[in-house]
């Protein structure tokens, strides 16, 4: 939501509360306006999974931008506290697609997470 359509992942909740049975905690920055269906067609949405314009959207950085959790734009303390606040009890699942160490990438992740419980 953050990095491609520049949305508030807290007003998400509150607004789709009923709706929600899954999230990912995952982390990044909008570094300028890029159509949604670019992004979302090159994950499957639409002909098929294009991985490398995927791979060269993120690898370029020329749109968003994934960041370790708490270094993007995500309130996570507000994200939180509207998944607590609505009663959300499901999995928390931690979405790491770069990073040059992914094992202490997802590590710290559950530390920071472990914060918020």
């Amino acid at each position: 939501m953050v990095m491609v359509t520049g949305d508030d992942p807290v007003s998400g909740v509150k607004l789709l509360k009923d709706y929600i049975v899954h999230t990912h905690v995952k982390d990044g920055v909008r570094l300028k306006p890029v159509d949604p269906r670019a992004v979302y067609d090159a994950v499957g949405y639409g002909e098929g999974v294009n991985h490398e314009k995927i791979s060269q959207m993120v690898a370029e950085g020329e749109y968003f931008r994934e960041l370790p959790l708490g270094k993007g734009a995500v309130d996570f303390s507000e994200y939180f506290k509207a998944l607590k606040e609505i009663g959300y009890q499901g999995y928390l699942t931690i979405e790491r697609e770069v990073g040059i160490n992914p094992i202490k990438d997802i590590s710290d992740t559950i530390e920071f997470i472990k914060a918020y419980k």
